[in-house]
């Protein structure tokens, strides 16, 4: 019994790859591009690890080399949590830029709802370039507001 490969060739029981190269060379493409679509804006911190801060609470940051990238805070009127920058601009309604991110159900904090997939809306800002950088995003405050952030 013949079986298509990938490649589009044959191979039979008895003429089977046991080398493994066309794996690995499988998952290689597949980091290389992993990798490639995580490098938006040149900036390799996007890459780096994410440590989310206050945990459990209406307001949670989002931190890279201990540097804050990114805020989710529940907004009560709206029910819903907002991403908003390093600079407290909102990046999710004002501007309806991106998804709203829906509410996940119960968790036992103080407003009663799950952060979860705000926080995974978050990273995926920071790592595909649509949260900007704390520098981009104190350029654009002082832009907006005409004095520098203050923090």
């Amino acid at each position: 019994m013949k079986q298509k490969m990938h490649d589009g060739s044959d191979q039979t029981p008895d003429k089977v790859d046991a080398t493994g190269d066309g794996v690995l060379k499988d998952k290689a493409a597949k980091t290389k591009e992993l990798l490639s679509a995580t490098e938006v804006k040149g900036d390799p911190r996007r890459r780096g690890e994410i440590v989310v801060k206050g945990q459990g609470s209406v307001k949670q940051f989002l931190y890279i080399n201990d540097e804050m990238w990114a805020e989710v805070q529940w907004v009560p009127a709206r029910r819903m949590w907002c991403i908003q920058d390093r600079c407290g601009y909102c990046h999710s309604h004002l501007e309806h830029k991106h998804a709203e991110v829906p509410n996940d159900g119960g968790m036992p904090d103080i407003v009663g709802i799950r952060s979860d997939s705000a926080i995974e809306k978050a990273k995926e800002m920071i790592r595909d370039g649509s949260m900007p950088s704390p520098e981009e995003a104190k350029a654009a405050f002082q832009k907006r507001h005409g004095f520098p952030y203050p923090h």
